[in-house]
């Protein structure tokens, strides 16, 4: 499936956290001919652009650290060019 992939839809388009909260987000692979897959998150590379305002980890975890904002990437470890985002706002 990941060949007929052709965008992520993210479950969680956008967070609204505050210091230290944590939220969660997955994805679904939008494929060609085909129903929405959910990814297993171990099949994604989660990064954070702003790390001074909200983490990520591998399992897509978000954690709010400092008030500001950030966008959360989210691609097909297999097919980076395969990805969806998410923007998170922590107060």
């Amino acid at each position: 499936w990941v060949n007929d992939a052709y965008a992520l839809a993210i479950t969680q388009p956008d967070i609204e956290l505050t210091v230290g909260e944590k939220e969660t987000i997955s994805a679904y692979a939008l494929i060609r001919n085909a129903s929405p897959k959910k990814v297993n998150p171990t099949q994604l590379t989660f990064t954070s652009s702003a790390i001074a305002t909200a983490t990520v980890e591998n399992t897509g975890e978000v954690k709010g650290v400092e008030a500001g904002t950030t966008t959360i990437n989210v691609a097909l470890t297999a097919n980076p060019t395969i990805e969806g985002f998410a923007n998170v706002t922590v107060a």
